[in-house]
């Protein structure tokens, strides 16, 4: 998944995500930023559980990407919609080059 101009208050839902029986502990995700911000990932809905946030600190670049780790407030199981939630000033905060949840 490659995401760009991404701009404060938008969202962006994955539908149908299997964890799995034993589930997931962290997400990762490839950022690229000249900007700092947050990704919030909810389940199930915008307004769902959040179950991770990534605090986006600038790489040098919206081209210049990072694997930033952090770990997940519940560790989900089975299958849930995510929805990652962006917040930051402006628009065109950063570019997802791709996530996953282990």
């Amino acid at each position: 998944m490659y995401v760009t101009d991404i701009d404060n208050g938008e969202t962006l839902t994955v539908a149908g995500v299997d964890f799995g029986n034993k589930g997931a502990k962290k997400l990762q995700m490839s950022v690229g930023s000249e900007k700092s911000g947050i990704v919030e990932m909810h389940l199930d809905n915008e307004n769902g559980p959040v179950a991770g946030t990534v605090q986006v600190v600038p790489t040098g670049g919206k081209t210049a990407f990072k694997t930033m780790t952090v770990k997940l407030n519940q560790r989900p199981t089975g299958v849930h919609d995510v929805c990652f939630k962006f917040v930051g000033q402006g628009s065109d905060l950063f570019t997802i080059d791709w996530w996953r949840c282990r």
